[in-house]
């Protein structure tokens, strides 16, 4: 297989569909949850049976250098 880009090139556009990859999942996912847990009741305002979810993705955590 021949491709245009040199190795540093290759790994940037690697590495960069990889994030957008990752995000739009990440993206799809949390609109799936926030559905599923969606109130159907007629009452907007109460939220007494509500459900929540707490998601918290942390941008860079994966450099494990910076995180020791």
């Amino acid at each position: 297989m021949n491709s245009p880009l040199n190795l540093e090139q290759a790994a940037y556009a690697r590495d960069a569909l990889a994030k957008a990859i990752y995000g739009r999942t990440f993206s799809w996912l949390v609109s799936k949850i926030n559905k599923s847990l969606a109130y159907k009741g007629t009452d907007m305002y109460s939220l007494g049976n509500a459900s929540v979810l707490g998601l918290l993705d942390i941008y860079g955590f994966e450099v494990f250098q910076h995180n020791r």
